[in-house]
């Protein structure tokens, strides 16, 4: 697991309200609700267990995909809701739902940190929930097919 992508699963955890211990390869992000395992096991992808109903699930994801389905995960309110399947944030479906570019959104989102010297805040959107945290702008797509992901904001 990289270290960019270390660094994301951390603040993600910050702002859900997680835990997060480290054992060697592995993150345990925890809170009264969910327990979730990331793990690196080969250079291929990574594993996340995380509990269900009335079992341990386990998905293998791509990097790409990690921090989407995190952010799934972390915002059940409880044991029955299930993560959607991650989809990257496509910049064309973005700009049709929400009428401009995603760049444009980044370029006023860094207007505003640097303007406001804000550590975070909620954004509005039409299909996505739009939020900057510590430097993460994290895009949450409202319906099934409007992808969750995040960037970093340099």
């Amino acid at each position: 697991m990289n270290h960019q992508l270390k660094k994301h699963i951390r603040i993600l955890s910050e702002r859900f309200g997680y835990v997060i211990d480290y054992y060697g390869s592995k993150l345990k992000l925890s809170n009264e609700l969910n327990d979730i395992f990331v793990d690196s096991p080969d250079k291929y992808g990574l594993v996340i267990e995380f509990n269900g109903l009335d079992e341990v699930k386990r998905v293998k994801l791509k990097e790409s995909e990690v921090c989407g389905f995190l952010i799934e995960l972390m915002r059940r309110v409880d044991l029955y809701s299930k993560a959607r399947t991650p989809l990257p944030i496509d910049p064309d479906l973005f700009k049709q739902s929400e009428g401009y570019e995603l760049s444009v959104l980044l370029k006023r989102i860094k207007e505003k940190v640097e303007n406001e010297k804000v550590e975070s805040f909620q954004y509005g959107g039409n299909m996505f929930e739009i939020e900057y945290y510590k430097g993460l702008v994290i895009l949450m797509g409202i319906t099934e097919g409007f992808g969750t992901g995040v960037i970093e904001l340099n």
